[in-house]
């Protein structure tokens, strides 16, 4: 259900909305570090957690007792209403357990990913974060800095649309192999090339191990080979296991360096559910009071908790309302409500120019 403030009678005038938009632009002027969740990919269709956890208890199945009597478990867990990642924190589960939600997960998001990617051949892929990243780079700055928890190639589409050059840490062609190395650069006309660089710090659909335990780029849609593992992190508790790991603890070390050189943090979609983001942007928000704009549907309540914990005085959260968008500031923490959407992508950057 949409949260409608109770504080509030009517529309907000204009002059609070002129300053919470100003609010959002003065975090835009520092060219923030991006974070992308979920709900960044949720309007081109791409599953969230909701829809993974009912296609996983659809069509994941076992054949041996012990793995059987633990798939029971989760989907009764999963029946109370508890949310797939507390679900899958459970310590103990068998590997073979993890490797098959792995791949039903890889082959539910990468079938919804193709369809995008159809959208891009045809000529009729647009994404509206695009205009940020022109906005940015407009600016003069040498590039976007993205952390994203997302699998799925989305950014990389929507800078393959509009011909930015678009770096996520492996080599681009076919077959190409990772190496933990200092990020590729283009230079064209001795000047660096500007550029998004993408941190998909839980792996990408695109990403996969060969039996040799060496790391490729391969642009798949369709799993059919057991010599290649699909390189993302799924829900639950191995993924803190696995980040320890290549190609995660280079895209996780880079996510750091890039988290702790911000100035400031514009989170789209983004449910402060992954740890490791989480201690890291608390720590800067506390010591440094950055500016930090969330968009979203609905904030989540490690949303809430993020913010109070580190008291930050220079926040905006704007999200859906019935009647618009609810904003939420340090002046407001209770809300004001704007009768437009300011809070989905596309809304926002109408809200910033």
């Amino acid at each position: 259900m949409l949260y409608k403030s109770p504080l509030l009678s009517d529309y907000v005038m204009d002059e609070t909305t002129n300053q919470i938009a100003k609010k959002a632009q003065h975090c835009i002027s520092t060219a923030p570090v991006i974070l992308l969740g979920s709900g960044a990919s949720a309007p081109f269709d791409i599953p969230n957690m909701p829809q993974l956890a009912d296609h996983l208890v659809s069509n994941v199945s076992f054949q041996e007792q012990n793995e059987i009597e633990v798939w029971k478990k989760v989907v009764s867990e999963l029946a109370k209403n508890i949310n797939l990642e507390e679900v899958l924190a459970t310590d103990g589960l068998p590997e073979e357990v993890v490797d098959k939600v792995i791949i039903h997960t890889w082959d539910y998001i990468s079938k919804a990913d193709e369809k995008m990617f159809r959208q891009l051949l045809s000529g009729n892929f647009s994404h509206p974060i695009s205009k940020l990243f022109q906005c940015i780079l407009r600016s003069g700055e040498e590039a976007v800095e993205i952390v994203t928890t997302n699998y799925d190639r989305i950014i990389e589409y929507a800078c393959s649309a509009t011909k930015i050059h678009c770096n996520t840490g492996l080599h681009h062609g076919y077959a190409w192999q990772f190496k933990s190395e200092k990020k590729l650069e283009l230079c064209q006309n001795q000047r660096k090339v500007q550029s998004v660089n993408l941190r998909k710090v839980h792996g990408s659909l695109d990403w996969f191990k060969r039996a040799d335990n060496s790391i490729i780029h391969a642009p798949l849609f369709e799993y059919h080979s057991q010599e290649l593992k699909p390189l993302i992190v799924t829900p639950g508790i191995s993924k803190y296991e696995k980040v320890q790991y290549e190609p995660f603890r280079t895209i996780n070390r880079e996510a750091d360096d890039v988290l702790e050189g911000a100035k400031g943090y514009l989170c789209i979609g983004f449910g402060f559910r992954d740890r490791h983001i989480d201690e890291k942007m608390r720590n800067e928000l506390t010591e440094r009071n950055l500016p930090i704009v969330v968009i979203t549907k609905q904030a989540t309540k490690e949303t809430n908790t993020l913010i109070e914990q580190c008291s930050a005085k220079n926040y905006l959260i704007l999200e859906e309302d019935i009647n618009g968008t609810l904003a939420r500031t340090n002046e407001n923490p209770s809300g004001v409500l704007l009768k437009e959407d300011f809070w989905s992508i596309e809304g926002f950057i109408k809200f910033m120019t």
